[in-house]
């Protein structure tokens, strides 16, 4: 089949909701299901699905997500910590190590 320019719009429903809404996430979640609808028609959700599934059980996506859950945890520990510090130099201090971790452990590929 072919779409010709019915395969701008989800690039324009993009476009338009994310200058509206100032939120790029959404806007993007909702071009690709307007995308899967165009192509799947009413079973657009299965498509995606699916879709969604085969992207993310491949072994690099599952170990940038890891990497990058934990790695932002960890910041996250470290700026806030268990309980939130009143001493604004206790997260001064917590966000330079964690720069100074960045580079470090950056690549961690081997």
């Amino acid at each position: 089949m072919d779409y010709g320019l019915v395969t701008l719009l989800p690039t324009v429903l993009v476009l338009a909701l994310a200058i509206w809404s100032h939120r790029t996430l959404e806007s993007v979640l909702a071009g690709a299901l307007f995308a899967f609808l165009i192509l799947e028609g009413t079973a657009f959700l299965d498509a995606m699905a699916g879709a969604t599934l085969q992207v993310l059980m491949t072994e690099d996506v599952a170990w940038v997500m890891l990497v990058c859950g934990l790695y932002g945890g960890f910041i996250g520990l470290l700026v806030n910590g268990l309980w939130p510090s009143p001493d604004k130099s206790d997260r001064d201090q917590a966000r330079q190590f964690a720069g100074y971790l960045g580079p470090r452990f950056g690549d961690l590929s081997g």
